[in-house]
């Protein structure tokens, strides 16, 4: 959670009598009731505060990700800031001024104006004592730290990570390029030329994969 505070300035008499800094600040929680192993992680705590435990197996580099984007309409120039993203970039649907005609959402981003955090990836696995039952794998998350979070762990380390599940949807199969999984079919035609049972491929239809990602607001290790 980022929060953008004005604050009095000690030196506030010295600058303008007009000027109102800004601090960031980020808001993490630790020490939940319940520590949860990856193995009792489900669909349903989607969203939930909750908190982990496992091994970290692998960091990566650390990388800027867009916090709050800065849009410029490209027909009318009509500003919009401070638009708050979610892992990806999300302009406006449309142009909220009356005269503009800019219903598709075509809009410009500007770089130097928009708000970037420190982020990093990595991948947790349960541990020995996961209730992993015996001949099968330990399962294994993503998880995304940002902000004063990076660098904390390193492969190897037994974390604690206290943040909520996250799921990233994205096109499976190999219909087409890109993953889309996409079949083009003529009218009339059948969908299993040959009998049997077919999938849903056959018929065109886009398959869909989605990966639980934990974004965690706080690593104890």
């Amino acid at each position: 959670i980022s929060l953008h505070i004005p604050f009095q300035s000690p030196m506030r008499p010295v600058l303008s009598p007009n000027c109102v800094l800004h601090r960031e600040f980020y808001v993490s929680f630790y020490n939940l009731p319940q520590v949860l192993t990856l193995r009792q992680l489900r669909s349903r705590q989607v969203g939930r505060l909750l908190c982990v435990e496992g091994v970290c197996i692998r960091t990566g580099e650390v990388r800027p990700l867009l916090a709050y984007a800065h849009f410029v309409c490209t027909k009318c120039g009509g500003i919009y800031p401070h638009i708050e993203q979610q892992g990806g970039l999300a302009p406006p649907p449309l142009c909220t001024a009356p005269s503009c005609s800019n219903r598709g959402g075509a809009f410009v981003l500007l770089p130097e104006k928009s708000v970037y955090v420190d982020s990093q990836r990595g991948r947790v696995q349960e541990g020995t004592s996961g209730g992993a039952a015996a001949g099968t794998l330990p399962r294994a998350f993503d998880f995304l730290e940002r902000g004063e979070g990076v660098e904390g762990i390193k492969a190897g380390d037994r974390v604690l990570l206290t943040g909520h599940l996250a799921v990233l949807p994205g096109a499976g199969g190999g219909g087409g390029r890109g993953g889309e999984g996409v079949t083009a079919m003529r009218a009339g035609a059948s969908a299993n030329p040959e009998g049997g049972v077919g999938g849903m491929r056959a018929w065109g239809t886009r398959e869909l994969n989605f990966k639980l990602v934990f974004c965690a607001g706080t690593v104890q290790r």
